[in-house]
């Protein structure tokens, strides 16, 4: 097997890219099989490849080791109860609803910078003849409307013509804000 492990550390807090590392770790140390082939690459702001194609589990597990906490870049999270009050104050001051144009274009651009990315090494592994796996661990994509339509259709058209699987992982696991 084939199998590229993808981390998109511009999406991702710190302690997300770290669950990423223990469950790819785990994964290499429990199922990873002397016949698989695996490459070890990360999206910042542009497409890196740590490590191409090996068995070597020592080789794998290195990679992955010196690839810590400290990558992950995406801006923080807002907390449900102060994004209320936020919502409170404003629309006690404005009736209008108001758009943050410049976080709107900045999702846009990274998202762009991704799918370039999932583009760029779906054409990379065009010349391997089997099939190939890509798990790209990351934590979600914002998206809305037709943005990044062209990067998107892009993306899938190089996978489909290379042969490449891609398996999304959500780094933040399964989340639930509770009601109150």
């Amino acid at each position: 097997r084939l199998l590229t492990l993808l981390f998109d550390t511009s999406s991702m807090q710190p302690e997300d890219v770290q669950k990423a590392i223990d469950a790819a770790t785990t994964w290499v140390n429990g199922e990873m099989s002397s016949a698989d082939l695996v490459a070890v690459a990360s999206i910042g702001s542009s497409l890196q490849l740590l490590t191409d194609f090996t068995s070597s589990k020592d080789r794998v597990l290195s990679v992955l080791s010196a690839f810590g906490v400290t990558n992950g870049t995406a801006v923080p999270a807002v907390d449900p109860s102060t994004a209320s009050a936020d919502v409170d104050a404003q629309s006690a001051t404005d009736d209008r609803t108001v758009v943050d144009v410049s976080a709107q274009e900045l999702d846009t651009f990274n998202n762009d910078v991704r799918l370039r990315a999932l583009k760029t090494l779906a054409d990379a592994l065009q010349p391997l003849p089997q099939k190939k796996a890509v798990l790209y661990f990351s934590s979600g994509m914002e998206r809305s409307g037709t943005d990044n339509q062209v990067e998107l259709r892009a993306a899938v058209n190089a996978a489909v013509r290379a042969n490449v699987a891609i398996y999304p992982v959500d780094a933040r696991g399964l989340q639930a804000i509770v009601p109150g």
